[in-house]
């Protein structure tokens, strides 16, 4: 165990791979036990209005942050 302390650099990518594995699997998990529906909703979230045009700003963010990443 210490040897694999020592040398953690080495085994980096071994890790990454035994956790993402792990996610994977309590994600399959997760998604196949429990059949019941959630609904992530409150009471507040009906008072607030639809408007189709505010797209348009979300659309406008995400250029812009794809314009900073290709730049910077």
């Amino acid at each position: 165990m210490i040897n694999f302390l020592k040398n953690k650099d080495r085994y980096k990518y071994v890790l990454l791979t035994i956790v993402l594995i792990m996610l994977k699997v309590s994600y399959l998990l997760i998604n196949t036990l429990d059949m019941r529906e959630h609904h992530l909703m409150s009471h507040l979230d009906n008072y607030i209005p639809f408007i189709s045009w505010m797209v348009i700003p979300y659309i406008l963010w995400y250029l812009y942050i794809w314009g900073f990443y290709y730049i910077y």
